[in-house]
């Protein structure tokens, strides 16, 4: 599983959302994280289950487009202030489905 963090080398960044995602573009990349919803068709309240979708999302998509899809990554959100992550406060990854954009 790769990572990704920050901004991605100083790329613009744009933030899309849907019902059950927030889908990042950076630079020639697309990173698209489960919400942690439950819609009643659908429960990714937990983070396996979100781990898991993207994983399936990766896994179903390969197929037709192996060239778009990167993989399964980890987002990380750059800590806002010096002593969050000492705090806590700083996620340790989120899941996501890692594409190419362009």
């Amino acid at each position: 599983m790769g990572s990704v963090t920050g901004t991605g080398g100083g790329a613009c960044v744009a933030v899309r959302e849907t019902h059950a995602a927030v889908v990042f573009l950076v630079g020639d990349r697309a990173y698209k994280m489960k919400k942690p919803v439950d819609l009643g068709f659908l429960d990714f309240t937990a983070e396996p289950a979100r781990r898991a979708a993207c994983h399936r999302e990766v896994v179903l998509n390969r197929r037709l487009a192996p060239d778009v899809y990167l993989g399964d990554v980890r987002g990380h959100r750059p800590a806002r202030r010096a002593g969050r992550a000492a705090r806590g406060d700083a996620p340790d990854g989120h899941p996501c489905a890692g594409q190419r954009s362009r």
